[in-house]
């Protein structure tokens, strides 16, 4: 025999030798074990795939979403006065946040009438884009109604696609969209008017409402309304502690830590 046959004979022996290793570990394994081990190499692939399967249909689900706001964003919000409001209305519509406690318990829509009769009938003066006629209250209350039902509307739908996409449907239709951001704005007045009076009886509120009452324009909620939330969609956007004021009425975000208002 041939020095390099010799040499392959080497090569195959080393190969036998470690196919009888494995043989021989084999022969100090339970049946169990070793039908549990072909068990495991016959699922593996299986398994592997139905982990990839479930991988891509939430990406494809966190994609679709995704999209939606995408088109949400860059097709069908308007960079207009109102694109604050509408922000932070549709971001809420389409996690499917309820309306917060406070404003359900309230009865939304008599809000209006009830301010008017408890000696705020200053609200008469608020701004429907300057048009003149009608009763701004009786108004109001149809801004509010619309808003509400439009909430719970969109709100009740399971899917986060499917809302973003009624959401974007709704902004298609710039009569109910305003008639909706007028009723927010007001629920921010109303919201301001509760935080106002805690201020000046001594009670926590939010640190937000310092600077927002502390500007010679907004001093008080009648001059936060025929200053700012009046115009607001019109002639003006939000400003930053007004944005907070927005956040702090839908229940959105935290807004800040509380403090102390010293007594007046």
């Amino acid at each position: 025999m041939s020095e390099g046959d010799q040499g392959d004979l080497r090569w195959r022996d080393t190969d036998n030798t470690k196919q009888h290793g494995s043989d021989e570990e084999d022969l100090y394994r339970s049946v169990d074990d070793i039908k549990q081990s072909q068990l495991m190499l016959s699922f593996a692939p299986k398994c592997d795939l139905i982990l990839h399967n479930e991988s891509k249909e939430e990406t494809d689900k966190v994609e679709a979403v995704s999209t939606e706001w995408s088109i949400l964003n860059s097709e069908n919000m308007k960079k207009d006065n109102y694109f604050q409001l509408r922000k932070v209305t549709c971001e809420a519509l389409i996690r499917g946040k309820s309306l917060p406690s406070w404003i359900v318990t309230e009865e939304m829509s008599q809000i209006p009438r009830r301010l008017s009769q408890e000696g705020y009938a200053w609200i008469n003066q608020w701004c429907f884009e300057h048009k003149i006629g009608g009763n701004p209250v009786q108004k109001l209350q149809s801004c509010l109604e619309t808003l509400e039902k439009k909430w719970l509307a969109i709100c009740c739908i399971h899917s986060e696609t499917e809302r973003a996409e009624a959401c974007g449907n709704l902004l298609k239709d710039e009569t109910t969209e305003q008639r909706m951001y007028e009723a927010v704005k007001f629920l921010m007045l109303y919201k301001a008017i509760h935080l106002y009076n805690d201020m000046e009886n001594g009670r926590k509120v939010p640190e937000f409402c310092k600077h927002l009452f502390a500007r010679n324009t907004s001093f008080s909620p009648y001059h936060l309304m025929v200053n700012h939330l009046n115009w607001i969609g019109y002639s003006s956007g939000l400003e930053e502690t007004e944005m907070e004021l927005l956040r702090h009425t839908l229940e959105t975000t935290i807004s800040g830590y509380f403090v102390d208002c010293p007594d007046h």
